[in-house]
């Protein structure tokens, strides 16, 4: 493109900086009008076990007759100004397309692979 300029961008990490799993995502618009995002990782963890312990000593676990109670640990928590939700969704797209081609990428090797055996 003409008259186009080159910018080069420098990452680094912030001494905060941390990874963290997540498997879902919660969050909504704030009163100024930026999105709110909260990162959290759901996991069943049994809160307590009871064990029945025979004469022989031989511990065995009873079943609970409790329901099954889902935690939301939230990890993390990121403000998005309304400037950049539609560029970070469009992203995410982007990455999710890539993600796609891959697995397709894989099922045909996989595919492949138990052709020639």
């Amino acid at each position: 493109m003409p008259g186009a300029k080159k910018v080069k961008a420098k990452y680094i990490y912030d001494p905060a900086y941390r990874m963290v799993a997540a498997n879902g995502i919660y969050g909504g618009l704030t009163p100024r009008g930026d999105l709110r995002i909260d990162f959290f990782a759901e996991y069943q963890e049994p809160r307590e076990v009871t064990y029945r312990v025979d004469e022989a000593g031989q511990a065995s676990e009873e079943p609970s007759a409790r329901e099954p109670e889902f935690l939301r640990r939230i990890q993390v928590g990121v403000l998005v100004s309304r400037d950049h939700v539609r560029s970070f969704a469009a992203w995410f797209g982007q990455k999710a397309d890539e993600i796609e081609k891959l697995s397709e990428i894989e099922k045909l090797e996989e595919a492949q692979q138990k052709a020639v055996q």
